[in-house]
């Protein structure tokens, strides 16, 4: 295989393991988006570059055509897009690039080889193509003065500039908003998590399948805590009695969840009791309180005043999972 086709099977390579990569590494990370440029910013343009001009031209000379080639393209494919009513969002956009670039690729390895074949026949075209094209650069960006220069550089920069923020807009966009998703679910008799049926009326010893989860979508690991009380609230709001039933300390991934399923039975009776779950980054207080905490969720339950406590010898341990 000649040394051109080996480069365009290397590019197609390369263009597989970006689009892969800026698929699954984390929204707004450097990496992500250093493959996002380099998939829609050059790698399109090459592939058109080799497919029109299989031979001629230098490293240097081909590296600007895929360049200029790529700000032409990039914003045809989403024209085309939008003409086929197709979304312009993350997943169609690479979808078509990356197959728009590995089909010029295909061709370009075809066209070298047919180069190749003829070879024999014809060799003077390469150095005249080669010699028309140094020319033609050489003149359209050595104005007629250096303020013509001046300017087309700057044209040839504003488009850089405008195109690179479009490519990061659609493929590698950055949400700013960060926050940690918490909820509380019920398990229902299959085992799937419904967002309803809390149970409101509890006998002390009961253990209803309650569920506990919280998603990270900080964009980096993150160490929580949580701490999961019954509280008994006065008339007036304020909290007449409170007990911890529970704590644990986890480090959720970005992106990551975690579950904690059946928390121990609320030993307090009356009408006025509530479960309260609080969640902190970082360390747990020594005193924990709902006014320190990150998130706090909290389910208004009733048990009996004339109920035994037997809490403590019916209750399940808690059930940690992530996902």
């Amino acid at each position: 295989m000649a040394e051109p086709s080996r480069r365009a099977v290397a590019a197609g390579v390369a263009t597989a393991t970006l689009a892969a990569g800026t698929t699954v590494l984390p929204a707004g990370s450097a990496l992500r988006l250093a493959f996002a440029l380099a998939l829609v910013g050059l790698l399109p343009g090459y592939a058109l570059t080799t497919a029109l001009f299989p031979v001629g031209l230098s490293p240097v000379r081909r590296a600007a055509s895929a360049l200029g080639f790529s700000l032409v393209l990039v914003p045809l494919v989403g024209l085309g897009l939008a003409a086929l009513g197709v979304p312009l969002d993350r997943l169609p956009f690479l979808v078509a690039i990356t197959g728009l670039t590995l089909c010029l690729l295909g061709i370009g390895v075809s066209r070298r080889r047919q180069v190749d074949a003829d070879a024999d026949s014809d060799t003077s075209g390469d150095g005249q193509f080669d010699s028309l094209d140094a020319d033609r650069v050489e003149r359209w960006v050595s104005g007629e003065t250096p303020l013509d220069t001046g300017l087309r550089i700057a044209v040839v920069a504003t488009a850089v500039l405008a195109t690179t923020a479009l490519l990061i807009g659609v493929v590698a966009p950055y949400d700013g908003t960060t926050y940690t998703e918490t909820a509380l679910f019920t398990e229902n008799e299959s085992g799937a998590l419904v967002a309803g049926n809390y149970p409101t009326d509890r006998n002390a010893g009961d253990v209803d399948p309650l569920v506990y989860r919280l998603v990270n979508h900080e964009g980096r690991a993150v160490d929580y805590g949580v701490v999961y009380s019954c509280q008994r609230v006065g008339s007036g709001g304020s909290v007449e009695e409170a007990v911890e039933l529970s704590r644990l300390t986890e480090r959720v991934e970005a992106g990551g969840s975690l579950r904690i399923t059946d928390p121990p039975t609320c030993p307090l009776d009356g009408e006025r009791v509530r479960l309260v779950f609080s969640l902190y980054r970082g360390s747990i207080p020594d005193d924990p309180s709902m006014d320190e905490d990150y998130r706090t969720l909290t389910l208004w339950v009733n048990t009996p005043t004339n109920a035994s406590n037997t809490t403590a010898t019916t209750t399940r341990p808690a059930r940690v999972s992530r996902g």
